[in-house]
């Protein structure tokens, strides 16, 4: 058996509404709460065909004209966020036969007013790797034009008032950047950069976040007044929000409980112990085939009853502990050919076929013989590998961690994140040099009517102090009870 270390700072260990150590909780982080601003960070590449090309530019006019469907209903009631994306909907499932006329007209007169099907005829010939800040670029070029269109038709049914928002859409389209300065940029860029692939780019780059500034600092009194906070997003913050967002087309979200395999580090000290005053539990895990797992009490299945509320059961089973590997760059991941939480049909259907029934060559890892088996075996190897891998500034913290994902459910609330252990798997703690006494009997109380209630005569207690001989964080034993 090998020991884990997780350093947690007082108030999660005793306080409300945690109280971690009395309900023998650990608390799974999403990737935006973790220590590394690049967690969940990927380096993904968007190059297909004009069918996954047009589907991706039908995609994003769907989703634009749903968040533009949450404002009609909520006006500036709630505020319009990333969850009002609908990444996983679908044009042919809409509500009414209403809503799905009004989309197929926006979406054609998008298409053909804008000539995308030109756009997509050129990104395939060319085999472009489109990143992320480039798609941005391209994205937040048409995005008005797109949005434009959506009101005209929700105006030509008389479902909202002409003159909603037209001055202001007139007045932001002033600040779109010409030709030429394109152009300027990448010369720019070609002197900047050594990889011509990459001249365009950075181009990108700079043309969108000069727009985008622009575009916040000649309508700032505006966004204050006459713009409220649901036009700005419908108006300047939709493609970001949808690019952050499709993500979650590749695998599920995922959630972390951190665990390092020493407590040796000053600076792991200083992080995540709270400055030293905080503590360090010391869990023993049971040893595997697959490596080292602690019992952690898991959601195994859910009752669904008429109307009721589910029923949820859990049980106790070995969770794996996955060691962090530190890797120079992150790998570069295939957009098209990593969309994994769709079902089969769904995916073919909405991504991989156009209206006329001709299939993307990106749909190749799937309609081969015993191809999507295989392909889902290495798409999710590859989610696992994504998961566990760090930059290498981060080697000195030794990382293990427990992972969980919603493949029950696509997102987890904070309730269903924090999961409890067995107690016989805590075996110590450590005080941080600068744990308070206060702090230190309040844990010591805690544990030992555990231990009487469990029979357990084997905890340790520790004091942490700096060794100059070893010049790191050491410990001695505390003879408490």
């Amino acid at each position: 058996m090998a020991k884990v270390y997780r350093f947690r700072s007082s108030k999660y260990l005793l306080c409300e509404p945690y109280r971690e150590l009395e309900r023998q909780t650990i608390y799974f982080s999403s990737p935006e709460q973790l220590n590394d601003p690049m967690e969940g960070f990927r380096d993904i590449v968007w190059c297909g065909d004009n069918i996954v090309w047009a589907n991706l530019l039908k995609h994003y006019a769907f989703c634009l004209h749903q968040a533009y469907l949450f404002f009609k209903i909520m006006g500036q009631d709630e505020r319009l966020g990333s969850e009002h994306i609908l990444t996983l909907g679908r044009w042919d499932d809409l509500p009414t036969p209403q809503l799905s006329e009004l989309f197929d007209e926006t979406w054609k007169k998008s298409h053909d007013d804008l000539c995308l099907a030109e756009f997509c005829d050129r990104m395939a010939t060319q085999k472009r790797k489109v990143r992320r800040d480039e798609l941005l670029f391209y994205l937040r070029y048409i995005h008005l034009e797109v949005f434009s269109r959506i009101q005209q038709v929700w105006v030509e049914h008389g479902l909202a008032p002409e003159e909603e928002l037209t001055q202001l859409v007139s007045e932001f389209r002033k600040l779109k950047p010409t030709a030429s300065k394109v152009f300027e940029l990448v010369i720019q860029a070609e002197a900047e950069i050594e990889s011509s692939s990459e001249v365009m780019f950075f181009a990108s780059h700079q043309v969108s976040e000069g727009q985008r500034l622009s575009h916040e600092y000649h309508f700032r009194d505006a966004f204050s007044e006459t713009l409220k906070r649901n036009q700005k997003f419908l108006l300047l913050d939709f493609p970001q929000y949808y690019v952050d967002q499709l993500d979650k087309l590749l695998w599920p979200e995922w959630y972390a409980a951190c665990f390092s395999k020493s407590f040796h580090s000053p600076s792991m000290w200083s992080h995540y112990g709270d400055g030293h005053k905080g503590v360090c539990l010391i869990y023993d895990t049971s040893e595997s085939t697959i490596g080292g797992s602690l019992d952690i009490c898991q959601l195994t299945s859910r009752q669904f009853n008429s109307g009721g509320p589910s029923k949820e059961h859990q049980e106790y089973s070995p969770m794996h502990l996955s060691d962090i590997s530190y890797s120079a760059r992150p790998v570069t991941i295939d957009f098209f050919m990593n969309i994994g939480v769709l079902p089969l049909p769904v995916l073919m259907n909405f991504w991989f076929t156009d209206d006329g029934g001709s299939i993307s060559r990106c749909a190749t890892h799937l309609v081969t013989d015993s191809g999507e088996d295989s392909w889902r075996e290495r798409h999710w190897a590859d989610f696992k590998s994504d998961i566990t891998t760090k930059s290498k500034d981060w080697e000195y913290e030794q990382e293990s961690r427990l992972i969980l994902h919603g493949l029950l459910d696509l997102a987890l609330d904070k309730r269903r994140r924090t999961l409890s252990y067995k107690f016989e798997s805590l075996i110590g703690i450590i005080f941080g040099i600068r744990t308070s006494d206060e702090s230190k009997v309040r844990i010591i109380d805690i544990v030992q009517r555990k231990c009487l209630e469990n029979d357990r005569t084997d905890f340790g207690f520790f004091q942490a102090y700096y060794s100059p001989k070893h010049q790191d964080i050491r410990k001695f034993r505390l003879e408490v009870f």
